[in-house]
């Protein structure tokens, strides 16, 4: 189960809750964010077992004014973890300690400095993402359709 298009805000991604059956094993699910607390009351309505924070770019700052703001909303997403929980975060991201101090859950770096073989990943927007690996590229492609 997906989110449906770009139904990651706090209107959409309740509605892709809502689609939630008996027969979904997991949920893959995007956290979007237009405003100061976005972030903070999805992750209330989705309670994510598992979150990935890819990085703390810039791409909000008009909203949110600084970087460390965005720093501050992405991490809201493990604020309903409890100690079997694990969030993801890039090593190599200035705001990489900074997210890594979470109440509960587990909290795994990865990247250049953390992850063994690893070299670097191409993120290539809707294309998806090309994950350089000693040796071996892998090629992650977002199907056209997913369910």
């Amino acid at each position: 189960m997906t989110n449906d298009g770009n139904l990651n805000s706090e209107t959409g991604l309740p509605l892709s809750v809502f689609k939630i059956r008996a027969e979904h094993q997991i949920g893959i699910f995007e956290l979007g964010m237009n405003r100061r607390n976005e972030i903070l009351e999805t992750a209330k309505v989705l309670s994510p077992n598992l979150a990935l924070i890819t990085n703390i770019g810039t791409a909000h700052i008009g909203i949110l004014g600084t970087q460390t703001a965005i720093a501050e909303e992405k991490k809201n997403i493990f604020s309903f973890f409890n100690d079997s929980d694990a969030g993801f975060i890039p090593d190599d991201d200035a705001y990489s300690d900074f997210l890594a101090e979470v109440p509960a859950g587990t909290i795994f770096r990865f990247g250049v400095n953390s992850t063994k073989g690893f070299e670097r990943a191409d993120f290539l927007g809707l294309e998806g993402t090309d994950i350089f690996m000693t040796e071996k590229k892998y090629i992650l492609r977002f199907p056209e359709h997913i369910t």
